[in-house]
């Protein structure tokens, strides 16, 4: 999983603005899969809003952090 993560974060752009924005992106989708396994929601919930994070990487990540937990 990381390793399409980051794959996706690093090839989006070649260099510059791109290698940052694609860092920036890997930091916040791994945070947000952080604050899912971390909270104090039912096991369920945390695959589910895993599983929005790991098909939906931008959109489950700001999902999770606007209306999850």
């Amino acid at each position: 999983m990381f390793t399409i993560l980051l794959d996706n974060a690093f090839g989006v752009i070649g260099g510059g603005l791109g290698s940052i924005l694609g860092i920036l992106y890997a930091v916040l989708v791994i945070y947000g899969l952080y604050r899912v396994w971390t909270s104090p929601s039912s096991m369920g919930t945390k695959v589910l809003w895993s599983i929005a994070i790991f098909f939906l990487p931008l959109l489950g990540t700001i999902l999770y952090l606007l209306i999850g937990d």
